[in-house]
């Protein structure tokens, strides 16, 4: 884990209405040859709020969640689910959670599995959701049904992001999009970070 990632976090405790801010400014990932550049404060809001997050293959939207928005989240102790990009290597190890806490079984269909194993997760304020296009037939069931308790969504997403509007808009009361965009320089490429609200 790299320790510039965690000065820029700032955490408002005023119930969930700030989940996380990244403050303006350019956040280095050297390991990956990747800068992120905010011309403004990026302030991941709670309150049934659902992200976006889209750019082209290569513009770093996994790096960016697992080390900005993933350490933040762990170092100011909010509970979130991730998902990541492959679903069926997942199945398995949500069974076994399941089973080890003695849980009742889910149906043979990773779309059950997932549901069951999100049900397990009540407690979570922050579901994510990396390459949500790969699994969508099997997840939107039940991330609907997480609406109960989630207040922050996060997708990483390839589609047009008005696609999923119908589908989650009775259930997440703000939509937005944060788009990447990356600029090759020599030696280090630079990602623009910009947000754009969708409803």
């Amino acid at each position: 884990m790299h320790n510039f990632s965690y000065r820029i976090f700032g955490f408002n405790k005023d119930t969930y209405r700030t989940m996380l801010t990244i403050t303006k400014g350019d956040h280095h990932l050297p390991t990956h040859g990747l800068t992120y550049r905010l011309d403004v404060d990026l302030r991941l809001q709670g309150e049934k709020t659902v992200y976006f997050l889209r750019g082209e293959n290569g513009a770093g939207k996994s790096s960016f969640l697992k080390h900005f928005v993933v350490p933040g989240l762990r170092l100011q102790s909010t509970p979130f689910l991730y998902v990541g990009q492959d679903l069926a290597m997942q199945v398995y190890p949500m069974r076994a959670v399941l089973g080890v806490l003695d849980l009742p079984r889910s149906g043979p269909s990773p779309q059950e599995t997932v549901l069951s194993w999100l049900e397990t997760g009540s407690a979570a304020r922050v579901l994510i959701l990396d390459e949500y296009d790969k699994y969508v037939a099997e997840v939107a069931p039940a991330v609907e049904k997480t609406g109960a308790f989630i207040e922050t969504l996060i997708m990483v997403s390839h589609t047009a992001p008005e696609d999923a509007e119908q589908t989650l808009r009775h259930t997440f009361s703000h939509g937005r999009e944060l788009f990447l965009h990356k600029h090759r320089n020599t030696g280090t490429s630079h990602v623009q970070v910009t947000e754009r609200v969708l409803w």
